[in-house]
C-alpha cells in the first residue's frame, strides 16, 4: 500500500502490542513508521500504557522512572497521581509526596485552568489521606484554577490520548480518555 496506508497499519500494529502489553515489540513495529510525527505519538502512547502497567502491577519505582518518558505534561501528572494513589495504598508515603510535588510542578505554571484544577484537587484528595494542612493548601490552588475556568466542567478531570490514522481524504484515529479515580474529601 501507498506510504500512508502502511503507517497506518504499522501504527494499528503497534498500538494492538501495546494493548497486549507487549511494549517492546509496540515500539520496535512504530519504528517502522515513515511519517515522524504519527511514531513519535505512537511511541509516546506506548510509554503512558507501559507505565500504567506498571502502576497497576505495583512496580512504582520503575513506573516513577518511566513516567519521565511520556511528552504530555497533562498525561504525565495524571500518571503522577496514579503512582501516588498506589504508593499510599502500600503504606509508602515518601513515594507518594514525591509523585504528588511532581504532580503539582508540572501544573503550577500552566494557563489551561481545566487541567491546573483537575491535577489539583486530585492532588489534595490524596494529601487529604494523611496530611490535613497540605490538603487544605492544594485544594485552595484548586479553588483559584476553577475560579479562572471559562466554563463549568460537570465531568470528572481526565485527559485525551490520541494517535490519528488519517490518510488524505478521511479522518481516523486511536484514543482513549484517562483519569483518575473518583476521589471523595
Amino acid at each position: 500500500p501507498d506510504t500512508c496506508r502502511r503507517d497506518r497499519a504499522y501504527a494499528q500494529a503497534a498500538l494492538a502490542q501495546s494493548s497486549a502489553k507487549d511494549f517492546t515489540q509496540a515500539r520496535q513495529v512504530a519504528d517502522r513508521i515513515d511519517n515522524l510525527e504519527q511514531r513519535a505519538a505512537v511511541v509516546q502512547f506506548t510509554y503512558y500504557d507501559e507505565v500504567a502497567t506498571l502502576v497497576q502491577s505495583g512496580d512504582l519505582v520503575r513506573a516513577l522512572d518511566w513516567v519521565e518518558k511520556v511528552a504530555a505534561k497533562e498525561q504525565r501528572a495524571v500518571l503522577y497521581v496514579r503512582i501516588a494513589n498506589a504508593a499510599l495504598k502500600k503504606a509508602d508515603k515518601s513515594m507518594a509526596l514525591d509523585a504528588l510535588n511532581r504532580a503539582r510542578s508540572l501544573v503550577a505554571d500552566s494557563d489551561d485552568a481545566d487541567l491546573k484544577a483537575g491535577v489539583l484537587l486530585s492532588v489534595g484528595a490524596l494529601y487529604a489521606r494523611f496530611d490535613a494542612s497540605e490538603a487544605t493548601y492544594v485544594t485552595r490552588e484548586s479553588i483559584k484554577a476553577i475560579n479562572r475556568m471559562k466554563e463549568r466542567v460537570d465531568e470528572t478531570f481526565s485527559v485525551l490520548r490520541q494517535v490519528s490514522l488519517s490518510c488524505v481524504g478521511e479522518i481516523r484515529w486511536h484514543g482513549s480518555r484517562e483519569g483518575v479515580e473518583g476521589f471523595s474529601f
